[in-house]
């Protein structure tokens, strides 16, 4: 299919301006991730990043509960200093001290992971 664009279409990419190029993809978009839109887009990476670095955590917890009195599974810290940091002031994970090289996934952590299992079709461990 060949599609031609008048001089009107053409505009700078970065705009605003819906242009029949943009309007396909938005809507091919959609069928995908449907919360997608050209107001959102730019949030869209930075959330996506929070949410797949809590699932890895989660993913690759451990428990040390004989060697210390906590019950809190635990997560090596090598991730995004940025991220780590916005997860730890919504709760989902326990810093601790900031020179530690391992976090505490907190009760809110873990059920935002089992959601996010679910909405990235992962399974968990058996």
């Amino acid at each position: 299919m060949k599609i031609l664009l008048s001089s009107q279409h053409c505009k700078d990419r970065k705009s605003d301006v819906m242009t029949p190029v943009r309007a396909e993809a938005e809507r091919n978009t959609r069928n995908v991730v449907p919360w997608l839109t050209i107001q959102n887009r730019h949030s869209y990476p930075e959330k996506t990043a929070k949410e797949l670095t809590i699932l890895l955590m989660y993913l690759i917890r451990f428990n040390e509960q004989s060697r210390f009195e906590s019950d809190l599974d635990m997560a090596w810290k090598g991730y995004d200093f940025d991220i780590i940091n916005e997860l730890d002031k919504e709760g989902y994970i326990r810093q601790g001290s900031h020179r530690s090289k391992s976090v505490a996934i907190t009760d809110e952590g873990m059920k935002l992971s089992r959601e996010l299992l679910t909405k990235y079709n992962i399974s968990d461990w058996k």
